[in-house]
This record gives structure tokens, sequence and C-alpha cells, in this order.
């Protein structure tokens, strides 16, 4: 049987995920067709992901100014405001008519 839950690892996961992993954690693994067990060969071409590509998908804490009107405008989206304005950001960063129109 196959169960799924939505998880959001942004925030702590709660009892009831944990325990969800506990008992996942205790289910036998059983190989078919579709799923089937990788041999040593196919395990050794697996490699190892570099610091240089490590680091492009951490994140890193900043402190940021923002106007009470503007900041009050994010927090109205939820709790997660800090990961849409992070998104935001991000999307503007990479769109370089975005940026010319704001310098």
């Amino acid at each position: 049987m196959i169960t799924k839950h939505k998880v959001d690892f942004s925030k702590k996961l709660t009892d009831t995920e944990l325990e969800m992993f506990e008992q996942a954690k205790q289910k036998q693994v059983i190989f078919d067709d579709d799923c089937r067990e990788l041999t040593d060969d196919e395990l050794k071409k697996f490699k190892r992901v570099s610091n240089n590509e490590l680091r492009e998908r951490q994140n890193e804490n900043i402190t940021l100014s923002l106007p009470y009107n503007s900041l009050q405008k994010a927090k109205v989206l939820g709790e997660s405001y800090r990961v849409v304005l992070s998104t935001i950001l991000e999307n503007v960063l990479n769109d370089n008519e975005l940026i010319k129109r704001y310098l």
C-alpha cells in the first residue's frame, strides 16, 4: 500500500510526521520490475555532488530592511512569506530587463 503525505521541511516536523518516518524506516524494501535493486556496477556510476554544486543549492541568511508597508503586505501571504519573498527576489535577479528597470 502506498501512502502519500506532503511534508513542509521548512517547518518543524510534527509528532505525527516523525512517527510516519519511524514507521517507514521499519518497512522492508520490496524490489520488483519497476523498482529493481541496483547492481554494484550501477551504484559505482553515482557521483558525489561537488562542494560547488552543493553551495549553489544552499541558502545564506542575510539581514534586509524593508519598508513597513511592504513587510505587512508580504506577511499577509502567510507563514511562508519569507519563501515567497526569496522566490520573488531570485526571479527578479534572473531577469536582466527587470533589473535594468529598477537601477
